[in-house]
């Protein structure tokens, strides 16, 4: 009896740690490589076992699986299983129409940005340990010696923010595995509340965002006050491109989305002062903005700056509702509110996680 039950117990710890796949195991030691030996070794026992008892369940036909390949090729690089697969929130995320519309411009003014993006691609792919014409703002969710994640950067000699993107189909389905060895944490997170959208696919959702906004704030008194950045997209010439397969997802049995690879988002820069937690009115604008937007924009105090005429700046627009996964009409009364919330949402998703998946 006490070897049943110590079998029970591993098998509900490994279905617990993650969404199964291919590349399981190393998975779960990437996730915990900054954990003791033993701690990795006990890890991988569970999770192996974990995965053995879910077996049979994978047989199912229904169950809903995500792949991922680049385009032209019939094979799958990877498969992810997992109940938690959103259909909106991996394949409406893009628009190719949209992305064409709101391309760089072919102006003489935007030819030295162009080229310093192209020359930053060049300088990842060599691996260069200075790059010449930007500055690193963060890289957190960005993997160095793969050269995969989201990169933010500071141009050295024009006023402009970065976002470079770039993925294959085998991080598109692994993003926890990527960059800083905390981050995994949190891309799991993301994954169990947004329903699998990663990074490079939220990437799409900031011109629709801006545009949503846009039209929010069209009759309101924000309409003169608020600063939304001016974005553009920027896709290389010769670019491979990555398509995800879902199957059985949102009760659909076959669906698929097809995505540049590579690509980088341009914003301006915004001069001006960081607002405070300290501040009543700081804290109450955004808010107040957050309830207007919907919650489709990040409420975080770092998100915003006060340009030098007074007026409030949004410095990013990623889609913060798709991002957490929001279904609920949400209106945030305050900050201690919100973090009320979220945590009852982590946990609720968290139990919706470990209740599907052992189904």
């Amino acid at each position: 009896m006490k070897k049943i039950l110590l079998g029970i117990l591993l098998l509900s710890t490994g279905s617990m740690l993650m969404p199964v796949q291919a590349g399981y195991f190393e998975t779960v030691k990437d996730t915990l490589s900054f954990h003791s030996v033993g701690l990795q070794k006990a890890a991988i026992l569970g999770a192996g076992v974990g995965a053995l008892g879910l077996f049979i369940q994978h047989k199912r036909v229904d169950r809903p699986y995500l792949e991922a390949c680049w385009e032209g090729e019939e094979r799958p690089v990877d498969r992810l299983y997992s109940n938690r697969l959103d259909a909106n929130s991996l394949f409406n995320q893009f628009d190719e129409e949209l992305l064409e519309q709101n391309k760089l411009p072919e102006d003489e003014s935007f030819k030295e940005i162009k080229s310093s993006l192209t020359h930053l691609r060049n300088e990842l792919e060599e691996g260069a340990a200075e790059l010449n014409d930007f500055t690193v703002l963060k890289d957190l969710e960005w993997d160095w010696q793969q050269q995969r994640g989201l990169l933010i950067l500071k141009h050295k000699n024009m006023p402009y923010v970065i976002k470079f993107f770039q993925e294959t189909p085998y991080g598109c389905l692994r993003h926890w595995g990527k960059g800083h060895k905390d981050y995994g944490v949190t891309a799991a997170f993301f994954f169990m509340m947004s329903g699998g959208i990663t990074r490079h696919l939220s990437g799409f959702t900031r011109i629709y965002n801006r545009r949503f906004i846009k039209d929010k704030i069209r009759t309101s008194k924000w309409k003169n006050t608020l600063v939304l950045p001016q974005l553009y997209y920027w896709v290389p010439e010769e670019v491979s491109q990555i398509k995800l397969m879902g199957h059985n997802i949102g009760g659909i049995s076959k669906q698929d989305v097809t995505v540049p690879a590579t690509y980088a988002i341009i914003a301006n820069y915004v001069e001006g002062e960081s607002l405070s937690w300290f501040s009543r009115k700081d804290r109450n604008e955004v808010l107040e903005l957050t309830n207007l937007s919907e919650s489709h924009v990040d409420p975080g105090l770092a998100n915003f700056k006060r340009d030098k005429s007074g007026k409030l700046a949004i410095l990013d627009l990623e889609d913060y509702r798709t991002m957490f996964g929001f279904k609920d009409d949400l209106q945030v009364k305050n900050y201690p509110y919100l973090f009320t919330y979220f945590g009852w949402k982590i946990a609720k998703d968290l139990v919706g996680y470990i209740t599907q998946i052992k189904r």
